[in-house]
């Protein structure tokens, strides 16, 4: 069961939109991204059920064509079969974890060293960067996280982060995007999102389409995930006045299979809701 909550965690543990203008100041904007899944897994006819609730505080730089993201803080919530099993928040200055109802603070000053550079290396600090062009599309990705944030990119903090950042078809009703989102343990779904208007006079889209992935090995394990199946519907809402992706609300229904030894073992479905909002659009300079 170590494996599947590793994996369900990597799941649900995750903006475009900066005028491209060179002379337009540089511009940080944060966004809240939470994440809450209900997962049911049928091993043998043995049922389960996983719940997470994630939340993500994250940043992207913006100047010209060029964005960083950074990561800010993290908290996840992981409930199996109604009973609490891991519940923490991390941020660059501390790890906070309640286990059995008490509360562990821990200081990065005061932690051990490989806390200290986890915390370092995964917060404020930036873990890739992106060049965009002037629908703000993905033209190229440098990942330039420290080796601390291994585990977060591998589990597909990255993917998560930009997924509802998809490109702007300025004065286009409808178009479509390709998108990935994180299956954790470096498993990535993807394919493509259609975005359309919902009103003429109304920068809500509709958003549809399906995520898959047929097959991938997890490292280090003798399990294969298949069949991996993301169908995501919802709404975005981008602002023109400030060029981002301010909201969005959707829903993906998730099934998957665990294959061992070329036999499924065990299979899951369930629903993630996720929402994202708008936390915080600032210029910082114009240098």
């Amino acid at each position: 069961m170590r494996m599947t909550l590793s994996f369900l965690v990597g799941i649900f543990s995750l903006g475009m939109g900066i005028a491209l203008d060179a002379q337009e100041p540089e511009k940080i904007s944060t966004f809240q991204l939470r994440i809450d899944g209900d997962v049911e897994i049928n091993t043998n006819g043995k049922k389960q059920t996983v719940d997470t609730q994630t939340e993500v505080f994250y940043a992207w730089k913006s100047k010209g064509e060029e964005r960083t993201l950074t990561l800010k803080s993290l908290g996840v919530i992981v409930i199996q079969n109604g009973m609490e099993v891991s519940n923490s928040v991390m941020s660059r200055e501390k790890l906070i974890a309640y286990e059995n109802g008490e509360r562990l603070e821990i200081a990065r000053a005061d932690g051990p060293d490989d806390l200290k550079q986890t915390l370092t290396d995964s917060f404020d600090s930036p873990l890739c960067t992106l060049q965009v062009d002037k629908d703000f599309a993905e033209r190229s990705r440098k990942v330039t996280a420290g080796p601390g944030a291994k585990e977060f990119v591998d589990r597909g903090m990255i993917a998560n982060g930009i997924f509802c950042h998809p490109p702007y078809r300025k004065g286009s009703k409808s178009w479509k995007a390709r998108r990935e989102i994180s299956m954790g343990n470096g498993g990535i779904a993807e394919g493509e999102l259609t975005y359309r208007k919902v009103a003429e006079n109304s920068e809500r889209y509709e958003v549809t389409g399906t995520l898959t992935n047929e097959k991938y090995k997890i490292p280090g394990r003798p399990v294969t995930m298949a069949n991996a199946k993301y169908v995501v519907r919802g709404e975005q809402t981008y602002d023109t006045t400030i060029n981002e992706w301010v909201s969005a609300k959707l829903e993906l229904d998730v099934s998957f299979d665990f294959i061992a030894d070329d036999t499924t073992f065990a299979n899951a479905n369930g629903t993630i809701a996720l929402a994202m909002d708008l936390q915080m659009p600032e210029s910082t300079s114009s240098k």
